[in-house]
C-alpha cells in the first residue's frame, strides 16, 4: 500500500475497479495502522483515478479497512471495524468529473508520453 508501483500497472492497464486484499490484523487494537493504511488507499484511489475495493480480517484487531473507496477517494461504503460485517457494493462505472478528468490527463502525459 505505502508504495504507487502495482497501481501504477494497474493504472496502465485501465483497470476501473482494484481490488485489494489483506490479512493485516494485530493483538493489541492499533487505530493508528488502521487509519494510516485507509490514507495510503484513498491515495491510491486519487492517484490512480480508480475506484478500490479493500478487503481485511478482523479477527483479533482489524489494521485495514473493509470498504469501497471512489475515483476521488471518497469513502463509497465501509464496514464496522472489529464487527463481522458483509460488504455488498453495486459497482457502476461513471464518467470523470472534472477533478478526475484533469488527474487521468496529467497522468496519461506522465506516464505514457515517457515510453
Amino acid at each position: 500500500m505505502r508504495f504507487p508501483e502495482y497501481f501504477r500497472e494497474l493504472y496502465a492497464r485501465k483497470t476501473d475497479l482494484n481490488v485489494v486484499l489483506f490479512y493485516d490484523v494485530s493483538d493489541v487494537d492499533d487505530t493508528g495502522r488502521y487509519d494510516l493504511i485507509k490514507g495510503h488507499l484513498q491515495t491510491r484511489a486519487v492517484e490512480n483515478v480508480s475506484t478500490i475495493v479493500s478487503v481485511d480480517s478482523i479477527h483479533p484487531y482489524q489494521t485495514a479497512p473493509t470498504a469501497v473507496f471512489g475515483k476521488s477517494g471518497q469513502i463509497l461504503k465501509e464496514c464496522t471495524r472489529n464487527q463481522p460485517e458483509l460488504l455488498i457494493y453495486d459497482f457502476e462505472k461513471t464518467e470523470d468529473d472534472f477533478g478526475e478528468t484533469g488527474r487521468r490527463t496529467i497522468s496519461d502525459t506522465l506516464f505514457f508520453e515517457g515510453k
